[in-house]
C-alpha cells in the first residue's frame, strides 16, 4: 500500500484556527477500546510522536469523529508535557457547521488516532506508550481523554468586522457614482 503525504506552509487564518492538547504525558488515563465494556489504564511517554511528526512533515487531517469528513489540517507541538495541537479548518460547509457546533460548546473535544508502534506495561499495570504514528486528529463532543480539547479558537470577529466595512464602503461607492 502506498502513502503519500505532502506539506505546505499554512498561515493563520482568523477565524478558523483552533488550539489544544491531544495528550499530555506522564500521566495516566482510563481508556476502552471495545465502546465501554472493558476498561485498562494507557499513558504516553515524551517523544511518543516524534518519528511520525517528522516523517509526515508535521501535517495531518482533522477530522469530524474519525469520519470521512475532512475538516482542516492540522500540525502538533511535542514538548516534555504534551502533545498540543493547531488546526487551520477549510472554507467548506463540513467546517464551517463544525465552527457553529464548537461556539455552540457542542464540539470541545478531540480524539487522536494513532497506531501504536511501541508500548510497556508498567509493574502498576499501565500500559504505556512510547511511540506511536498519528494517523488523524478528530473533532468530538467529548475527548478521548479528559484533557484532549480544543482550548482556543482565533477570534473571528475581526475577519467579519473588517468584511463588514469592505461591504459598507462598497455600497458608500455605488450610492456616490449614482448621486
Amino acid at each position: 500500500m502506498i502513502e503519500l503525504s505532502r506539506s505546505f506552509v499554512v498561515d493563520d487564518v482568523i477565524g478558523r484556527t483552533l488550539e489544544g492538547t491531544a495528550v499530555t504525558y506522564h500521566r495516566t488515563y482510563r481508556v476502552s477500546d471495545d465502546g465501554g465494556r472493558t476498561f485498562y489504564r494507557e499513558g504516553w511517554q515524551p517523544g511518543s510522536f516524534t518519528q511520525s511528526i517528522t516523517a509526515s512533515r508535521n501535517t495531518f487531517e482533522m477530522r469530524h469523529r474519525h469520519g470521512d469528513q475532512r475538516l482542516g489540517i492540522v500540525s502538533f507541538e511535542d514538548d516534555e508535557t504534551q502533545l498540543a495541537f493547531r488546526a487551520t479548518l477549510d472554507d467548506t460547509e463540513e467546517a464551517n457547521q463544525a465552527l457553529v457546533d464548537y461556539e455552540a460548546g457542542l464540539m470541545r473535544g478531540v480524539s487522536l488516532q494513532f497506531r501504536p508502534r511501541k508500548q510497556d506495561r508498567g509493574a502498576d499495570g499501565v500500559l504505556w506508550r512510547n511511540r506511536a504514528d498519528i494517523r488523524e486528529l478528530s473533532l468530538t463532543n467529548v475527548g478521548q481523554y479528559d484533557d484532549a480539547k480544543v482550548s482556543a479558537l482565533r477570534a473571528s470577529s475581526t475577519l467579519q468586522e473588517i468584511n463588514q466595512l469592505l461591504l459598507e464602503g462598497d455600497r458608500l461607492l455605488a450610492y456616490c457614482r449614482t448621486v
